[in-house]
């Protein structure tokens, strides 16, 4: 951990990052690729086999329904806290590539962390 947090805590100033290219995917393809992702991913669907099923009771009429609620709800809050998440990530990229300086600073600590933690488990002692 120390060695690859070293360029970090090093960094003299940050060349910002180039803004994204003309030719860069379109949201509904981004969107699509990320729900593909989604769907082939075996520990979604081992999520939902081992967890929502908790949440129905066992004498309900109607058990996969309920299910089927539950996972579209599920489906629905993740989209609008991941939606959120890279919205304003985005607008934070954004704000950073503007101010080399903070930037910088950004990539000092997260070396300075880096390296610290390495350290700190270099020196810890197994029991």
């Amino acid at each position: 951990m120390p060695w690859p947090g070293r360029p970090g805590a090093r960094l003299r100033s940050a060349t910002p990052a180039r803004p994204p290219c003309p030719g860069a995917p379109s949201l509904v393809k981004l969107f699509a690729e990320g729900a593909l992702s989604n769907l082939s991913n075996p520990k979604v669907t081992i999520f939902y086999l081992a967890f929502l099923p908790q949440f129905v009771p066992a004498d309900a009429e109607h058990p996969t329904l309920l299910l089927v609620a539950l996972g579209t709800a599920f489906s629905l809050l993740t989209l609008l806290v991941k939606g959120l998440v890279g919205f304003f990530s985005g607008a934070l990229s954004a704000w950073l590539r503007g101010r080399p300086r903070v930037l910088t600073g950004v990539h000092r600590t997260s070396g300075a962390v880096m390296v610290g933690l390495g350290i700190k488990l270099a020196l810890e002692r197994r029991t």
